[in-house]
C-alpha cells in the first residue's frame, strides 16, 4: 500500500484468501487461490477511491461551513472490511469520512458518518 496504510482486512472463501487493503484514498484487493508464499500469485485490484466517490457525491454538497460552502472539503477512507457473500462474490466495506476546511480557517474539521459498500462479483 505504501504510506498511509489504515486498514487490512482478510477473508477466506472456497480455498481463497482475499485481502482488503486502504488508505485515506483508495481500497485496493489482493486474492490468492494456490502458493500464497510466492508474490506472483497474489492477483491485485483496485475497489474504490476517493476520487470515484466523489465523483458520485460532491463532498462540497455534505459539509458545510454553516451556511457557506468550505474551502476545502474531500473524502477520506479509514478501516475496512471484505466478506464474502453467500454466492461467492466479495463485499468491501469502508467508512468515509469528510474533511473539511472553512473559509478563513487554519484547521481541518472530521466529519463522520458516511459508509460506503462495494460489491464485487
Amino acid at each position: 500500500m505504501g504510506d498511509g496504510a489504515e486498514g487490512l482486512s482478510l477473508v477466506e472463501a472456497q480455498g481463497t484468501l482475499v485481502l482488503a487493503l486502504n488508505n485515506s484514498s483508495k481500497v485496493l484487493t489482493r486474492a490468492c487461490k494456490q502458493n500464497c508464499f510466492v508474490e506472483a500469485s497474489w492477483h491485485a485490484a483496485e475497489i474504490d477511491t476517493t476520487d470515484a466517490l466523489s465523483a458520485a457525491y460532491d463532498p462540497y454538497a455534505f459539509a458545510k461551513c454553516g451556511i457557506a460552502r468550505p474551502a476545502i472539503a474531500a473524502w477520506y477512507y479509514e478501516g475496512g472490511a471484505v466478506a464474502v457473500r453467500p454466492d461467492g462474490s466479495a463485499a468491501f466495506a469502508h467508512a468515509s469520512h469528510i474533511l473539511k476546511t472553512c473559509a478563513g480557517a487554519t484547521s481541518i474539521q472530521y466529519s463522520p458518518g458516511f459508509g460506503r459498500v462495494v460489491f464485487v462479483p
